[in-house]
């Protein structure tokens, strides 16, 4: 038979007739307040008299016994999280360039080798995910992140404000790519806050999701400063699956 989960208050217990052929199913008054059980369709319970019933019950053993089809609880479970984005998820790629003093991030991990294998970078991971697609309409708080590179300093530079992006252009950057999608506030299943850091004696952006690292390097490494939170991204690439 079909197992169904009740949430016990001593609110309402909505009944009806008890028969004999039901198997009768205890629980003890101090245990079942609260409770959470997992009872057959058609089952009887027996109920303490505590509990308000509503419809029609009988007596057995001296006791009110009852087919429950439904109650009501002041505590239900709770909601699960809501993502309301569609569109696919790809990882944020992160790598450092000791030499150059070069933090660098990308979704395309075929650059993210390149880097690795052939231009200094050393492979630190991934950083969270970003959204692929540009719109989706369940999700109308997504922004692009640019990404920007000034040769003078080999300096890349990443930010989700348009109008800071046209101001680094005319600072000496060159626009390279949108590395993908991010929403300015916690929504759409992104919950996890892109730490922005700037160092002006290594002429270096660095970005972190880890609240760990973000408080290591903002009490611990004074040649960056802590500027703000960039945009949000998401945990994983199931969080919207």
């Amino acid at each position: 038979m079909r197992l169904v989960t009740l949430f016990i208050s001593s609110l309402l217990v909505i009944a009806a007739n008890c028969h004999d052929n039901f198997n009768v199913e205890l629980y003890p008054q101090s245990n079942f307040q609260g409770e959470a059980y997992s009872v057959e369709d058609n089952a009887c319970v027996d109920i303490p008299d505590s509990v308000t019933t509503t419809g029609n019950s009988s007596l057995r053993a001296n006791r009110k016994c009852v087919i429950i089809f439904s109650v009501m609880t002041r505590h239900p479970p709770p909601a699960p999280p809501v993502c309301d984005y569609s569109g696919l998820l790809a990882p944020l790629l992160r790598a450092w360039n000791a030499g150059g003093a070069d933090h660098f991030y990308t979704t395309n991990a075929d650059e993210h080798a390149r880097a690795v294998e052939h231009l200094g970078y050393a492979n630190e991971g991934q950083v969270g995910f970003l959204g692929m697609e540009a719109a989706d309409p369940l999700c109308t708080s997504l922004r692009p992140l640019f990404r920007l590179y000034r040769s003078g300093s080999a300096n890349h530079f990443y930010t989700a404000n348009d109008a800071e992006r046209a101001n680094a252009e005319r600072l000496g950057y060159s626009f390279e790519s949108i590395e993908g999608y991010c929403v300015a506030e916690p929504a759409c299943g992104a919950t996890l806050p892109l730490f922005r850091f700037y160092s002006s004696s290594h002429s270096d952006h660095f970005y972190t999701t880890s609240v760990t690292e973000m408080e290591h390097v903002r009490d611990h490494n004074p040649a960056y400063s802590l500027e703000r939170i960039e945009c949000y991204l998401w945990q994983s690439a199931q969080a919207c699956h």
